[in-house]
């Protein structure tokens, strides 16, 4: 007679199966690649200050593109810090839940986490500029309300 018997380990890897962890890690190669190009540009707008005719007027504004692009690159190279950061506590994050669900034999990942990740994630990726007219577009109203009729007798009365 033979017996198979299988054999219930934790996953050594479980972040791999967190939605959460895929999400902060495509976010992390969007990052890198947003870094990537935003130096190329900054090195472009370098070339470009570097050769511009002095007194010509070309200068402020090849300074002022300069300027700026680098000033984005700091932003993208803090987000790519913050997306780093962010991966390795999820990393931790999973593979504490996972050994809790897998103690208690219960599904890994969370469902509802994933949801409420997803919601705040869209949130954070709105517009903050907040629009009465937009928000009356989404709802399906109209901004402007008819106005009511007046009964004819009440107008009549005003007119005299």
């Amino acid at each position: 007679m033979l017996f198979v018997a299988g054999c219930n380990r934790p996953d050594p890897n479980p972040e791999l199966k967190d939605p959460i962890y895929l999400d902060i890690q495509k976010e992390l190669q969007d990052a890198k690649r947003e870094v990537e190009n935003q130096e190329k540009q900054v090195e472009e707008f370098k070339k470009v200050l570097a050769g511009v005719v002095p007194q010509t007027g070309q200068i402020k504004f090849a300074q002022k593109r300069f300027e700026e692009s680098t000033a984005k690159l700091k932003k993208d190279q803090q987000m790519l810090r913050y997306w780093l950061i962010r991966l390795e506590d999820r990393r931790l994050e999973s593979k504490k839940l996972y050994s809790v669900a897998f103690a208690k034999d219960k599904p890994w990942p969370n469902q509802q986490e994933w949801l409420d990740y997803k919601t705040t994630r869209t949130a954070q990726l709105k517009p903050k500029l907040w629009s009465l007219d937009d928000r009356f577009r989404e709802l399906g109203l109209q901004r402007k309300p008819a106005a009511p009729e007046k009964p004819k007798a009440e107008s009549e009365a005003q007119r005299h």
